[in-house]
């Protein structure tokens, strides 16, 4: 039987700010015949000067109107994306000696180190659990606890408890959010299902998108006894006087107001029109969207599905996140298909295709064709640089078949040769 709440309060980061205040109540109605979720904005966050919609499209600041959805998806998917990622959810169910628990009490029992803004718990006058996360030191009992947790097995419920941190940040990965170098951190551990030293091709993968010219966060590899540990620096974190202040964060499934089960419905080019709608920097962000979509194509990245982009939200406004969750694919077939559309028509990834729609990403058909000639010049040289971040031989052989596929560069322009072509400065900060 699942572990049930009927409400939950649910409170907000505002930019700067470190504490949290409540921005209205998330209901729950079971009736048999026609379940369904609700949210109302409150009258004292409604009359704050600094509040903000918790999707500026699909839950404006309107007073008594009350928001309703029989799932966390579509005009609610704001909420959903701070609840536990698959991960998150064993983490709980191991915690709270479950198998199964209620959308709402996913949502409370995930603690405060969600992705974004939001926190959420059962009183209005009870701000969500603020407990530190684990620090650098934690982290070979974390990896212990992660595996122990991946086979079934027994685990302190105090080790449980520092889990949780980072439990709602995207996927089925063990994972924690730790604190190292005064700086907040999201610690990814290897799962027992890899076959490749997957921590060490991701620090590579994002280090070579970096050199691409695509924004990512701030990386670290490091050992843990016999395995590897990727840190990548929480972007939706900033160090603030009395501690840290956040973000507040959309996927790309939330901006297109799409159900899971519809994600394949989703596009980089319907992506790059929400961004039009939404950010304050367009021009920036429209081609970082479409760099990213050309760099996935050329590493057979096809797991670069919505939940896997994301917006961020602060003092100037919203932004496109640094990008995530990149792995390159090894795979056998010819053709080869993206996990979201490269056009409105297709996912096929084909130069032809890329540039169809170059314009909804606010480029010219000349400058789209000179991004994917960049990206492709950097990706030339992808073996030393995974060499190098510490992939091993045996791995960087499996990997080939991941790497600039023959029917995606087929329309590409040939390699310039400089390999150490200038890539665009980051945004400023």
């Amino acid at each position: 039987m699942p572990t049930t709440n009927s409400s939950a309060y649910v409170w907000i980061y505002l930019p700067d700010q470190i504490d949290p205040v409540v921005a209205g109540r998330l209901d729950y109605d079971e009736t048999p015949a026609s379940p369904i979720f609700s949210f109302l904005y409150g009258r004292s966050y409604l009359d704050r000067q600094a509040a903000i919609p918790l999707d500026p499209e699909r839950l404006p600041l309107e007073r008594g109107r009350r928001f309703e959805s029989p799932d966390l998806y579509g005009i609610l998917g704001v909420i959903r994306d701070a609840s536990p990622d698959d991960w998150g959810r064993r983490v709980i169910e191991k915690r709270l000696a479950v198998t199964e628990a209620s959308e709402l009490t996913y949502l409370v029992e995930a603690g405060d180190d969600r992705a974004g803004a939001l926190g959420f718990s059962e009183r209005s006058d009870l701000p969500p659990n603020r407990e530190p996360p684990p620090e650098r030191t934690d982290l070979a009992t974390l990896l212990a606890a992660a595996a122990a947790i991946e086979a079934g097995q027994p685990v302190d419920p105090a080790v449980v408890m520092l889990l949780k941190h980072g439990s709602s940040l995207g996927g089925a990965r063990p994972k924690a959010t730790i604190h190292m170098d005064d700086e907040l951190w999201l610690a990814k551990f290897p799962s027992a299902k890899d076959r490749l030293e997957i921590a060490a091709i991701e620090y590579a993968t994002l280090t070579l998108a970096a050199q691409c010219g695509i924004e990512t966060p701030e990386l670290k590899l490091i050992d843990v006894g016999n395995r590897k540990v990727m840190l990548t620096q929480r972007f939706d974190r900033v160090r603030a006087s009395k501690g840290f202040a956040r973000m507040h964060f959309m996927s790309g499934l939330t901006l297109l107001g799409l159900r899971e089960d519809e994600a394949s419905r989703g596009s980089y080019p319907a992506l790059a029109d929400s961004l039009r709608k939404l950010v304050e920097d367009f021009k920036h962000d429209g081609e970082q969207l479409f760099r990213r979509m050309i760099f996935n194509m050329l590493v057979s990245n096809d797991d670069d599905h919505l939940r896997n982009h994301a917006v961020i939200f602060d003092k100037a406004g919203w932004r496109l996140s640094p990008a995530y969750d990149l792995v390159p694919h090894p795979q056998s077939s010819y053709t080869r298909m993206q996990g979201i559309g490269v056009s409105s028509r297709s996912r096929e990834a084909t130069l032809k295709n890329a540039l169809s729609e170059a314009a909804r990403f606010g480029l010219t058909s000349s400058r789209a064709t000179q991004i994917a000639a960049e990206v492709r010049d950097h990706i030339e040289g992808w073996e030393p640089v995974f060499s190098e971040s510490g992939v091993s031989a045996r791995d960087i052989d499996a990997l080939k078949t991941a790497f600039l596929p023959e029917s995606v560069v087929a329309g590409f322009p040939k390699p310039s040769g400089r390999k150490n072509r200038r890539a665009p400065s980051p945004r400023k900060k």
